[in-house]
């Protein structure tokens, strides 16, 4: 992967996720996403990312970015530890590295890249973690932190955590002996069967072990990750690039640096934007043009094309994927490339090896750049054999098999399969019937004409519109996105009533309806929208294509079953971010929000749709202020009894986000706006957990900059933090109301620039409580900061009857020897409120409810 410097975010993979039936089909939410630096919350990340998506780039500039900060870093791939101790697959240098680290106490992280790869060689993860434990050693383990990262079709959650759980190792127990790798499938058995029922000593170690593995999935870019690597990448064609998007509306083919490179390359050289085979060829001829500048020469791009058709080729017979220049005995996995080209020259061969169509990837080992690069070249090679002469008998037997009676396609050959498929009426014929959705996972999609992809439609509904439930034969939207066409419609009809009978038929069709969009084929949808008996999935689908793309009249009959209590709570709370502004009011909006109960530990509940709508461009900000200061209201009036300003709690504080967001867009700038816009945010500050969010992360981060910023700001979010405390906590105490305002300290540190609004409180205002509040400030301003001038306009406000002028003297003038009195009694106070909210926490056996 060229090196373009962009950050890549990951979200985090749910159980639900892994569980759910369309489990192939990784989370795109980019809200809650984390960074690089932010997956430090565990020992063992898995990293899920599909094919070309950066997965193995990623991995290796950490371990580049780790060794600049002379950190222990290590990246390994996975396939060559099937054949190989872990010592023997890394450099000199990193050996001397790995054995200074196993005397330390200090971390070292593991990049093992490819499961996947590990997979097509039939190795198995188990076997590759045990020989990099052995490596570490038992006591070393807990300064281990491992990543890991596959393709998601080829991860098998319950296998591999299970391989995954005996290589981690908790910081507490780190000495203590592990036992040996279990096998995944006996694992399973054994826990299916009840067998040796483990102690509760054992159940817990086994939830810390699982504890310490998280799953992520890396993200593809979205639109503005599209823009930001082309125009680093291209920054001459960033602007063409995008435009030919925007008019062909094409951003969903683009979501991967390699589809992005590909054809920015293309773009740069050919002045235009070709298909995937163009950019295939494209990208394949100009590695092989470029030649050394000491040696060289001696390869024409002719023959340098018919030598990797020929290497690729055979390495996916052999089942391998690493090449070497000279010939490696005893070491299985890799070919050397003398044994495949045996007609080149040794400086023939050397030049070729060295050509930028190779990476290194170990000690005199090399392997394709891209496996796109290496899949279309030995299809290529594999065309020409037939058109060399082979037998159509024995181009099959290369590609098909039959297991038990049953017409399959051998696995390790679909990617070749289906570029054949494109070359070959009868190779096309047979897949179509055999397996229809590998022309949309494995294959090319786009280069597909009208006529094909509704022959794979019909084959696929024919094939599997007897399967009831879900089979895992469904088809990923970013695929359905790239068969989509208009053009559709007719065979989306003829195939409807047969499609409905299986869960994945209907979910193809009901998917492509929406993500094309037919908007002719809305009827369809509706019909489906009305079925209770459905899958909650195909609904929702039904649903938001009526919300989108069906009539007025449609839209609003919809949002009266929404508001209505006839459909299941799931399926409402999965509509009501599209509901406005045409399906239902903004009354009728955020009474239904009351209604609607959250789900608890999802961040895709209720709260999450809420911060959509409001997120959205579709309503206006008139709207998003209505909704904004309703939900704050709401939150406040539904707060519990015990609620105090230290732990605030209400049945509604899943608005918060949405909260957030709107007043995020409604940012005030006018003074009779400020009031309402501030106490919103005070709200949503205090009732939301840890004054943080995982979905509304910018939008926080954006008003706390505010706050941080704009004095105006400043000054009405105090207040208002007033407010809230003074009601919260009662009568507040001058001496203490200080660490009642604001105490997520979102306005700290204060200084000279707040001093005037302060003073202005405490002269102008008629609010008793905002002069107590402002002084309070005021006079721990002078004591931490040298003010003079602050000094003497107290003195001058100030008078001797006046009730804070005993405060005012203590300040100025402090008992040098004494411990300050009124310091004494602020921490007097402070004491007897932390002893109230603790008595508050105990329940009536005096253990913490907490």
């Amino acid at each position: 992967m060229v090196s373009v410097d962009i950050n890549r975010v990951f979200a985090e993979i749910t159980q639900d996720d892994l569980n759910k039936d369309d489990a192939y089909l990784l989370p795109d939410n980019r809200y809650g996403a984390k960074s690089w630096a932010e997956l430090d919350d565990c020992q063992c990340v898995v990293i899920l990312g599909e094919g070309k998506c950066g997965k193995t780039f990623e991995f290796q500039k950490q371990d580049n970015l780790l060794k600049d900060q002379n950190k222990y870093s290590f990246f390994i791939a996975l396939e060559q530890l099937q054949d190989f101790d872990f010592l023997e697959v890394i450099t000199d240098t990193e050996e001397l590295q790995f054995e200074e680290w196993k005397g330390t106490d200090q971390e070292a992280c593991f990049f093992l890249d490819a499961v996947d790869e590990l997979k097509l060689r039939s190795g198995t993860l188990r076997s590759a973690l045990r020989r990099i434990k052995h490596a570490i050693g038992i006591a070393q383990l807990p300064q281990a932190k491992f990543y890991i990262s596959c393709r998601p079709n080829d991860w098998n959650d319950e296998i591999d955590i299970l391989a995954l759980r005996t290589l981690v190792a908790t910081r507490e127990t780190g000495k203590k002996e592990y036992e040996d790798f279990i096998d995944g499938e006996e694992e399973l058995k054994r826990i299916v069967s009840n067998e040796n029922t483990t102690s509760m000593h054992e159940s817990n170690e086994e939830a810390s072990k699982q504890s310490a593995i998280k799953i992520y999935s890396l993200l593809p870019f979205d639109n503005g990750g599209i823009e930001q690597f082309a125009n680093r990448y291209a920054p001459e064609h960033y602007e063409e690039f995008i435009n030919y998007l925007n008019e062909k509306e094409l951003w969903h083919l683009y979501r991967l640096p390699y589809e992005i490179l590909s054809a920015l390359d293309q773009l740069s050289t050919d002045g235009k934007l070709g298909d995937l085979q163009e950019q295939l060829d494209f990208g394949i001829s100009q590695k092989l043009k470029e030649r050394l500048l000491l040696r060289g020469g001696l390869l024409s791009e002719t023959r340098a094309l018919e030598a990797v058709e020929r290497i690729a080729f055979a390495l996916f017979m052999m089942q391998r994927r690493s090449i070497s220049l000279e010939a490696t005995p005893g070491k299985p996995h890799l070919v050397s490339i003398s044994e495949i080209l045996t007609d080149f020259s040794p400086t023939e061969l050397d030049e070729l090896i060295r050509k930028p169509i190779f990476t290194i990837t170990g000690v005199k080992q090399y392997r394709f750049h891209h496996r796109a690069s290496q899949e279309y070249l030995a299809a290529k090679q594999l065309k020409k054999l037939k058109e060399n002469g082979l037998k159509t008998n024995d181009l099959f037997n290369f590609l098909f098999a039959e297991i038990g009676g049953e017409k399959v396609l051998i696995p390790s050959m679909e990617p070749i399969t289906a570029w054949m498929a494109l070359w070959n009426r009868d190779i096309f014929n047979e897949v179509k019937t055999r397996s229809p959705a590998l022309m949309f996972r494995q294959g090319m999609p786009a280069l597909l004409d009208i006529e094909q992809r509704a022959e794979l439609i019909r084959c696929f509904v024919n094939k599997y519109s007897q399967n009831s439930g879900w089979s895992g034969v469904g088809i990923g939207q970013r695929e359905l996105q790239k068969i989509a066409s208009p053009e559709l419609s007719g065979v989306i009809r003829e195939c409807w009533d047969e499609a409905y009978q299986g869960y994945e038929t209907r979910e193809l069709l009901i998917e492509l309806i929406y993500f094309t969009p037919l908007v002719d084929c809305t009827d369809l949808a509706k019909q489906a929208l009305h079925d209770c008996d459905l899958n909650m999935a195909h609904r929702v689908y039904a649903a938001w294509t009526i919300l989108e793309f069906g009539s007025v009249e449609d839209k609003k009959e919809l949002g009266k079953f929404v508001l209505s209590d006839e459909w299941p709570q799931r399926l409402r709370r999965q509509l009501i971010s599209k509901l406005l502004p045409e399906s239902i009011t903004l009354d009728e909006f955020i009474a239904l929000a009351q209604e609607l109960e959250e789900v608890s530990n999802n961040v895709h509940g209720l709260g999450y749709e809420l911060y959509k709508c409001v997120e959205s461009e579709a309503i206006d900000l008139k709207s998003v202020a209505t909704i904004r200061d309703g939900f704050s209201q709401i939150i406040w009036e539904n707060r519990t009894e015990e609620s105090r300003i230290f732990r605030a709690d209400s049945k509604y504080q899943h608005f918060a986000d949405a909260v957030y967001c709107s007043c995020s867009k409604t940012v005030p700038y006018s003074k009779e706006e400020f009031e309402d816009w501030a106490w919103s945010l005070a709200v949503a500050f205090h009732f939301s957990e840890y004054q943080e969010s995982i979905i509304a992360r910018d939008e926080v981060k954006a008003l706390k900059d505010t706050l941080k910023t704009s004095l105006v700001h400043r000054e009405a979010y105090y207040w208002a933090c007033l407010k809230l405390a003074t009601a919260l906590e009662g009568e507040i105490d001058l001496l203490i109301s200080d660490y009642h305002i604001d105490h997520p300290n979102l306005l700290n540190p204060f200084g000279e620039n707040d001093i005037p609004w302060l003073l202005d409180a405490l002269t102008n205002s008629k609010s008793k409580d905002m002069r107590d509040a402002s002084i309070c400030k005021l006079l721990r301003l002078i004591t931490i900061q040298k003010l003079p001038k602050l000094e003497e306009t107290l003195i001058e406000l100030i008078s001797a009857d006046s009730e804070y002028y005993p405060y005012l003297q203590r300040k100025l003038h402090p008992v040098p020897i004494e411990p300050d009195e009124y310091e004494r009694e602020i921490k007097q106070r402070q004491k007897e409120a932390n002893e109230k909210e603790e008595e508050r926490k105990t329940g009536l056996n005096g253990e913490s409810k907490f």
